[in-house]
Parts: C-alpha cells; structure tokens; sequence
C-alpha cells in the first residue's frame, strides 16, 4: 500500500507517529517538529513499515532495520522521551490500529509552524 498523507497532528501526546493501514494515512507528533531530520525520517519510516506489516514483530523489525541510521534515532527518541519524563520505549509500543483516530477531525495540522 502506498501512503496517501503524511500530515502533522497536534493531539498526539504519547506517540511520536500512528498509521490507519486501511486509509494509508500517517499522522506525526508535533512533539517532532524541531527533531533532526534523521529521527524525523526515522519515525516517518517506521510509520510507512505498518503500511506493511502492522505489528511490531519480527518481519516489521526487518523492515524497519532498513533505515540506516535507525538506532541512532531509536537512541534520540529514548533520550528525548526520557527528558520529557516518558517511557522511552511507549511511543512505538501501541498497534496501528490502537493509534488510528475515530474521523478525520482529529485535531490535526497539516503542517509545522514557522520559525
């Protein structure tokens, strides 16, 4: 399946990104708009794998080991994470599924604000 938005959202407080497979929609935290690139692309990545495989076993693991520079930003996420006072390893542990708003009103932006 190809993704058919990747957009910002603002009401995800937890997870740094969800997928809705069904929809090929990719929504990112906004927790995520001052990130380097790498661990922006990172998250996306991780993201567009559920369009794949939609649990985090070990066929997901492969996919997602494809990006490059993956544990360098699984390690910025776990210190980014930890600063903010959450579990470093719960923004990726929720299914797709779980992560999928009920409509698309789901108080989102479709993109960063300025700086």
């Amino acid at each position: 399946m190809r993704p058919v938005s990747i957009r910002w959202v603002t009401n995800q407080r937890t997870r740094w990104g969800s997928t809705t497979p069904a929809r090929g929609s990719v929504r990112i935290s906004h927790q995520l708009w001052e990130v380097p690139d790498y661990v922006l692309d990172y998250v996306i990545h991780h993201e567009l794998c559920h369009l794949i495989e939609a649990s985090h076993g070990p066929r997901f693991r492969r996919l997602e080991a494809r990006y490059p520079h993956a544990e360098t930003a699984r390690a910025y996420l776990a210190g980014y994470a930890h600063g903010r006072g959450q579990d470093p390893e719960e923004p990726f542990e929720d299914s797709p599924e779980e992560s999928s708003p009920s409509s698309p009103e789901d108080g989102s932006s479709e993109s960063a604000p300025s700086s």
